[in-house]
């Protein structure tokens, strides 16, 4: 068989199961590195959970056993999820340190479906779309906010990520994180304007109530509103 060569290494077909953490079965169908038999260039694993149902497809292209350019699609079907979540785009691999980030990073997508039959149709209640850093979105949009767990409250529709502002420490985290720039959209009809953290109102901003009342200053690590801004 003629042997190909991808990233700087020979590579060929190659079929392999192996069993993971005790619990979880991996099955490969792709290109490899010749010499060292990890996954690298197109293929596709398929990873069941012990009682052989279905948790995870990774396909697209690998590098030196990681997944780096494709989609990861997981199947949350049996604890309160209760859905099928889709990634699209890329995974940042530093080939110094041989290793990839977990989540994707630049342009990409995350699709959201009821059922495997939505997956095939590509009917998806709720998505994540636009630039991520390593799965944080820096730029974008968020749909069914609550519906996929992007938030932990039950009444954000919506998030719109325009991109960042400043810097504030995260009081659970104790690290210091970017505020960003957007909006957001809730369920009532209520609808947020200014700095925000995640799915939550904190800084500078304005709130609009259906009713038409308006807050419009600060909003404290908790989203409740402080007060006006001087």
């Amino acid at each position: 068989m003629k042997r190909l060569k991808f990233k700087g290494k020979e590579i060929e077909k190659s079929k392999f199961k192996s069993l993971n953490f005790k619990s979880l079965n991996e099955e490969y169908d792709g290109f490899v590195d010749v010499d060292t038999g990890c996954p690298h260039g197109e293929g596709t694993l398929t990873v069941r959970n012990k009682d052989k149902t279905l948790w995870q497809i990774e396909e697209g292209i690998w590098q030196n056993g990681f997944l780096t350019e494709g989609s990861e699609t997981t199947y949350f079907l049996h604890d309160d999820r209760n859905f099928i979540k889709k990634e699209i785009g890329k995974w940042r691999f530093d080939k110094d340190k041989n290793f990839c980030e977990e989540c994707i990073s630049g342009k990409g997508e995350e699709l959201y479906y009821r059922t495997k039959k939505d997956l095939k149709d590509n009917k998806y209640f709720g998505y994540i779309k636009g630039t991520f850093d390593n799965g944080s979105l820096l730029k974008g949009e968020v749909y069914n906010a609550s519906l996929i767990k992007y938030s932990d409250e039950d009444f954000v529709k919506k998030i719109i990520v325009k991109g960042k502002s400043k810097n504030f420490l995260d009081p659970d985290s104790k690290m210091r994180q970017n505020l960003m720039i957007g909006e957001i959209f809730f369920e009532n009809g209520d609808h947020y304007e200014g700095e925000l953290w995640h799915d939550q109102q904190i800084g500078l901003g304005t709130m609009t109530y259906k009713d038409g009342s308006k807050d419009s200053g600060s909003f404290g690590d908790d989203g409740t509103f402080e007060g006006k801004i001087n």
